[in-house]
């Protein structure tokens, strides 16, 4: 037989969890009591400033009409807002949108049978988003890649990323840079292949010479003018950066 001894330990553990379960409604209760009272406090300030817009206008009938119009729009615009905010779409989403129109816009629809181009407006009504959104996403999409990993933040929404990218404004600035050094270096050695083997085959002793010159010249104005206007080096409609991560 179990002695009050033996039972005291388990006795004192439910009475805990009774105290613990007992605080935490009284905290919800309280923050429930709290939420009340400031939406109670708004609801009331709201009614205060709809009767001093609304009392003048009592007095005829045409600034009345007036009131409703105007009650209508504002209406209409918390609607609208409230539906973009709820609608506002996840970075992998938004992402699959800008694949799906880069595809119809390179390969075109299948309609009854026959091969139809699209411009780029059709092809963003193909996948439902305006087609100044989907240039916007491109841009950020080029520039977040070059400084964080997209596949790890797929299921946030574009608003984190661009407050992501407003932050780290500096790093983008500088990554971007690097990477063109990079393409500069890379673009430079493979000129300089090419005039070797030219060079080769090539028995004009001058031509071997000045050869590599022009060439180092005309790459090195073009990493200038990349890194002079690097605002516009996402523009390029579809020109994504290679992530290895999200391909």
């Amino acid at each position: 037989m179990i002695t009050f001894a033996q039972r005291w330990p388990l006795v004192q553990f439910i009475s805990l969890k009774i105290r613990r379960l007992f605080i935490s409604i009284t905290y919800y209760i309280k923050a429930l009591q709290n939420f009340c009272e400031i939406a109670s406090a708004i609801f009331a300030e709201h009614q205060q400033q709809y009767k001093i817009y609304m009392e003048p206008a009592l007095h005829n009938q045409a600034s009345i009409q007036n009131v409703y119009q105007l009650l209508h729009m504002n209406s209409n615009f918390y609607q609208d807002l409230t539906s973009k905010r709820v609608k506002e779409r996840s970075i992998g989403d938004a992402y699959d949108r800008v694949q799906q129109w880069r595809y119809y816009f390179r390969n075109g629809i299948q309609e009854n049978g026959i091969l139809k181009k699209v411009t780029l407006k059709e092809a963003a009504d193909l996948v439902q988003v305006p087609k100044k959104t989907l240039e916007d996403y491109i841009q950020i999409f080029n520039k977040a890649a070059l400084i964080i990993n997209i596949q790890e933040i797929t299921e946030k929404k574009m608003g984190y990323l661009r407050s992501y990218m407003k932050k780290n404004k500096s790093k983008i600035r500088k990554a971007m840079i690097q990477q063109k050094q990079q393409k500069f270096e890379e673009n430079l050695k493979k000129q300089n292949q090419e005039v070797y083997e030219n060079t080769k085959s090539n028995k004009n002793e001058d031509e071997s010479i000045t050869s590599p010159y022009p060439y180092q010249q005309n790459i090195l104005s073009e990493i200038c003018d990349d890194q002079n206007d690097w605002e516009q080096y996402s523009n390029n409609i579809f020109k994504i950066f290679p992530n290895p991560h999200f391909d």
